[in-house]
């Protein structure tokens, strides 16, 4: 169960990594940084651009706000490894996939960082 939570969208000072596909995110590139306390435990996560819009739709989808990173990526290779003409020698896993992540936004949409007067 999830205790309390809080997300900002600063833009970094210094290289991070994302929690999700472990690519860095580089000084100057908007992230999403969330903290929270989930059953007990509290959490920090840092993701990219791309693997934030990812847990939003998977999220959305699923009408859930709890989920575990294996079932993230396993949505991910339903929903865009079946067709994808490279499958059979493809040896990426979904959340390093340069052509699934190309299916999401590589920037942070202003609506969600801008505070509006």
């Amino acid at each position: 169960m999830l205790d309390f939570y809080t997300q900002r969208y600063p833009v970094a000072q210094k290289e991070h990594e994302c929690e999700y596909c472990h690519r860095i995110i580089p000084k100057g590139k908007r992230y999403s940084y969330e903290t929270g306390k989930f059953d007990g435990d509290m959490f920090v996560r840092k993701l990219c651009p791309e693997c934030h819009a990812i847990l939003n739709d998977y999220c959305n989808e699923n009408s859930d706000e709890e989920f575990d990173w294996w079932e993230v990526s396993d949505w991910l290779s339903d929903t865009y490894c079946s067709d994808c003409q490279k499958r059979e020698n493809c040896d990426c896993i979904p959340e390093q996939c340069d052509l699934i992540k190309g299916e999401f936004p590589s920037e942070i949409p202003p609506k969600l960082y801008e505070v509006i007067s």
